[in-house]
């Protein structure tokens, strides 16, 4: 492998909480951009990961709970691809129980406003997902 090119682990959910690995090219010290791997369907809605193909990470050295380390994907530097910004959105109220306050914070108004149009007509949604949406449905369409 490309001395410039390290793996970097990401939290990922499909259905589980897990780090998968995604190589990186180094930036600078510390920051890698995250490349695109094959093996994930992107556009696939359900499975959510906190950062995604083209995004600028920070990274730090992380001991995983099986006793490996390895580079984990810290922080957002620069956003890639604009549907990356969406699934963080939906992987951060699922993984960190994001409050609508936060969101609104953290995140452009119209991926939040893309969540009610999300859950309806789904087969599947998670239901920390559907929840937030239940319970701020009036406070997400009033910030359109």
């Amino acid at each position: 492998m490309n001395e410039s090119i390290k793996n970097i682990f990401v939290r990922f959910i499909d259905g589980t909480n897990v780090f998968i690995p995604i190589q990186g090219q180094i930036i600078s010290e510390g920051i890698y951009e995250l490349l695109p791997n094959d093996e994930f369907n992107y556009e696939d809605k359900n499975i959510l990961f906190e950062f995604g193909s083209g995004d600028t990470v920070e990274v730090k050295l992380n001991k995983f709970d099986d006793g490996k380390s390895g580079l984990m994907a810290n922080r957002l530097v620069k956003l890639g691809n604009s549907n990356n910004s969406f699934k963080r959105l939906a992987f951060s109220i699922l993984y960190y129980s994001l409050s609508f306050n936060e969101a609104i914070k953290l995140f452009d108004k119209s991926d939040i406003i893309k969540l009610v149009n999300f859950i309806e007509g789904k087969d599947f949604v998670y239901p920390a997902i559907k929840e937030f949406v239940e319970k701020n449905k009036k406070r997400i369409i009033n910030i359109g």
